[in-house]
C-alpha cells in the first residue's frame, strides 16, 4: 500500500519489492504466489534492465524453479530455455539447464535432446572438476540417442565416457555401471565386433 501511494505501478522500485515477495513466498512453499510476483517483475526488468540482462535471466530462472516445484514441466522448460539463451548471450555457462532440457525432449524430440545433452557434455569436459553432477547419466542418455539413430560408434564412445564416470563415482557394483557395460557389449555384438564385445 505504501508503494502504491508513492510510486506509479511501473516504477523501477517495484522490481525489488516483487522479488522480495516472490522470494519469501517461494521459501514458504507458496509457489503459485511466488510465480505471480516473478511474472510481475518481467516487464519491469525488461523495461529498466533490458531484455538480455542478467536480471531478466535470473527472473526467468526463478520462474523455472517455481514451476518445477509445482511439477509443471512444460512451463519449467519454457523458462529454462529463456534464461539459458540470455546467459549464453552474456557468456555465462549454466549447464544444468541443458541437462534438464535434454531430459524433457528425450522422447518427444530426440534431435533437440541430443543437442542439449551434447552441450552439457562439453561443459563437463571443460569444467575444472572434470565432471558435473549429472555427467554420467548425460553421457548415458546421449549414447542411447545415438544408438536409436543407428550411430553405433558415437553411441559406444558416449557409453564409455559414462562408464568411466560411473566407475569413478560409484565403484564396480553400481547397477548403472553394469547396465552401461552390457549396452557396450550388445552394440559391439550387433556390429559384429565380437572381440570387442568379449572384452565387456
Amino acid at each position: 500500500d505504501i508503494y502504491n501511494k508513492i510510486y506509479d505501478e511501473d516504477n523501477e522500485s517495484y522490481i525489488r519489492l516483487f522479488n522480495n515477495l516472490a522470494y519469501n513466498h517461494y521459501f514458504m512453499k507458496d509457489y503459485e504466489k511466488a510465480i505471480y510476483y516473478y511474472k510481475k517483475m518481467i516487464p519491469l526488468n525488461i523495461l529498466y534492465k533490458g531484455t538480455l540482462s542478467s536480471e531478466t535471466a535470473r527472473n526467468y530462472e526463478n520462474l523455472g524453479y517455481s514451476f518445477r516445484s509445482l511439477g509443471l514441466q512444460d512451463s519449467t522448460i519454457k523458462y529454462y530455455i529463456k534464461c539459458s539463451e540470455i546467459y549464453e548471450h552474456l557468456n555465462t555457462v549454466k549447464p544444468g539447464f541443458w541437462y534438464d532440457i535434454g531430459l524433457y525432449y528425450f522422447k518427444s524430440d530426440p534431435d533437440t535432446a541430443l543437442f542439449y545433452f551434447n552441450r552439457y557434455n562439453q561443459a563437463t569436459v571443460d569444467s575444472e572438476e572434470g565432471s558435473l553432477i549429472n555427467s554420467a547419466p548425460s553421457f548415458y542418455n546421449t549414447a542411447l540417442l545415438y544408438q536409436n539413430r543407428g550411430d553405433y560408434y558415437n553411441s559406444v564412445d558416449n557409453f564409455k565416457k559414462a562408464l568411466n564416470l560411473y566407475s569413478a563415482g560409484y565403484g564396480s557394483k553400481n547397477k548403472e555401471l553394469i547396465g552401461t557395460i552390457e549396452n557396450i557389449a550388445d552394440i559391439y555384438t550387433d556390429i559384429k565386433e565380437y572381440d570387442s564385445a568379449l572384452v565387456y
